[in-house]
Formats: C-alpha cells, structure tokens, sequence
C-alpha cells in the first residue's frame, strides 16, 4: 500500500518540523553559558543553630550571586534586557583543565571548609573552647603544570611518611625539599600517590589546590542546616559575624538588615570573593542598611553604589575584628 501526500499535507508538515525547530531551539537546547545576576540575602539564623545562644533583634545576612546553569535562547536573549544580568561562558567559569563535575566538588567542598573556619575563628575571638578531633585536607583542583596521579577528591594522609595536619603545614613541607623531587603521598584510606615538586619566582609548588575539613568539637555546639544549592567560601565571613555575636551576646545596633560578603580563615582574615555586584545589588533591594565588603573589593562595591544610587552603608573589612568594632560604633 502507498501514501500519498497532497501539497497541502507536505506544506503542514513542513510547518510542523519548523515549529518543533524553534521549540527546541528556544526552549530546550541548553547554550554554553550561564547568566549570573543579583540575588537574593539570607538570615543565616535560617541555617545555623547555636545551642543556647542569644538572638539579636537585627539580622545578619549572608548574600549570593544567583545563576542560570541552563541557559537556552530566550533566556540568553532576555538577558540583553536586563542590565544586571551578564552572560558568561561555562569555560570562563571554569580554571584550565576543571571539568563543571569538578567545580562543583571544589564549591562543596569551599563550604564546608568555610563552615569550620567560621566556627574556629568566632570560637578564637570570643576565647571559648574548641577542640579539632579529626581532620581532612582534600585536592580539589589540579593544576595543568602540576606533575601527579593526585585526582580531585583525594584526601590526603601523608607525604612522605609525614602525617599532613593541615594545609599550611604542606606549603612549609614542600619548601624543604628541590625542584624535581618526587614525593611519596598516600591518600585516602590507603592510595599511593605521587607528586613532583617545581620551582617558579624561588617558591616550590606540587600545583594542587586543597581545602581543609575540620571534626570539630565546640561548647556551645554549633548546627548547620545549609542546601545543597548553596557552594563557594564566600558567605564565611558573614557565618563566623553571626557565631561570634551569638556565642558572646553581642548587643547588635537595634532593628538594622545587615548584609556582608568574604572568606574567613582560620584566623579571621577576611579574604577576597567574585561577584561583588551583584550581591551589594541583592542586598540594597532586599532592604540591607550596611554592607560588609573585603578590602580588595571594596573600590567595586562603592562603584555600583554610587551607579544605582543605593542608600547603603558599604563598609570595608580586613578581619572579623573590623566589623564588630564598626557595630559596636553604631550602637
């Protein structure tokens, strides 16, 4: 039996398979982008509990850059209409050689590290106990020039017989040795590993980025209860304010939204983060009245507030100690 098609049936046809074209170009066809644009601020009293702790009447919060990974072309050409949103390519997202599987096991892993920086140096400041039961020190980006079997997600145990108990101990541990020594690792439960040492500017390196994760033991005992949809080091800062004015009933200036952003250390120092923009954008529209901001972005910050005309106080900080003594100023 044949089928026959008139003019008119080919011609619909036609038409169908185009529609269905641009369907899928518009709304299904995933672009080599994402769209980053300003997002909203979150009360980190939402994610952190502190056992017996004192609650301010202000709010302290944390701020965030928020994204499409999935972008397709309506969203790509949308975005031209709004002067917030930027696009950006996934390789630009990415450092040479990381994989987006990797990337998001490098965030993960930045927000756990910044859990226990935030704890540890709060717990410092405010002379309170704290004991490190156990401890991780994790690659999670390897360097193109880096010569080693090492694979992100490793933990590692020991170089050359030595146990690694923190990752200061293994930038100090590689200067001792020459460049083009090989170093014996074992990672994991037991792995042999390798990695061999290069010098570059009279440093040596073994070109592989670790973060730090801490079992930690604190009296008042801290909780996290953070998404999954939430990675990066950036909201350590504001994590570690928001402990330490718990744990010591710091009396917070009454009735005030305050938003901040920066990685903390150990030690408190307040480092560096991406996308200051669009969190100072998020924060003004969500009603914050101060801005904390790291020194190194500070010069953005004040840019795009003074470009929107935002009635927010933008405060640069280098330490933890910075931001509670510009509250205790405002009181």
């Amino acid at each position: 039996m044949k089928i026959k098609f008139s003019k008119e049936n080919l011609k619909d046809l036609l038409y169908l398979l185009i529609l269905g074209l641009f369907i899928y170009l518009f709304m299904f066809m995933r672009l080599p982008y994402y769209i980053d644009k300003p997002g909203n601020i979150d009360d980190i009293s939402k994610y952190i509990t502190i056992d017996d702790s004192y609650k301010p009447d202000s709010t302290l919060n944390s701020t965030y850059v928020d994204e499409f990974s999935k972008v397709n072309l309506s969203l790509y050409l949308y975005s031209f209409l709004n002067k917030d949103w930027d696009v950006v390519k996934i390789s630009d997202e990415l450092a040479e050689g990381q994989s987006e599987s990797d990337a998001k096991f490098a965030g993960k892993a930045d927000i756990e590290s910044s859990r226990d920086y935030a704890i540890i140096s709060a717990y410092k400041l405010a002379n309170k106990s704290y004991k490190v039961n156990g401890y991780k020190l994790y690659a999670i980006y390897i360097f193109p020039q880096a010569k080693t079997d090492l694979k992100v997600g490793d933990s590692i145990k020991s170089i050359n017989g030595i146990a690694i108990t923190s990752g200061k101990q293994i930038k100090e541990l590689i200067q001792t040795y020459k460049d083009g020594d090989k170093l014996n690792i074992i990672a994991n439960d037991n792995d042999t590993r390798y990695a061999i040492v290069f010098n570059e500017n009279n440093n040596n390196y073994i070109g592989i980025q670790f973060d730090e994760d801490f079992d930690l033991e604190e009296d008042p005992k801290v909780t996290y209860n953070i998404g999954d949809n939430v990675s990066g080091p950036s909201a350590g800062f504001m994590m570690s304010l928001y402990i330490y004015s718990n744990i010591t009933n710091f009396d917070l200036p009454d009735n005030l939204v305050i938003a901040g952003t920066g990685t903390i250390d150990s030690d408190g120092n307040v480092g560096p983060i991406g996308g200051v923009k669009y969190k100072i954008i998020g924060a003004a529209n969500n009603g914050a009245s101060v801005f904390f901001v790291p020194s190194d972005n500070y010069d953005e910050a004040v840019k795009v507030k003074e470009e929107h005309k935002f009635n927010i106080d933008v405060v640069k900080v280098d330490t933890l100690s910075d931001a509670i003594k510009y509250l205790e100023s405002k009181r």
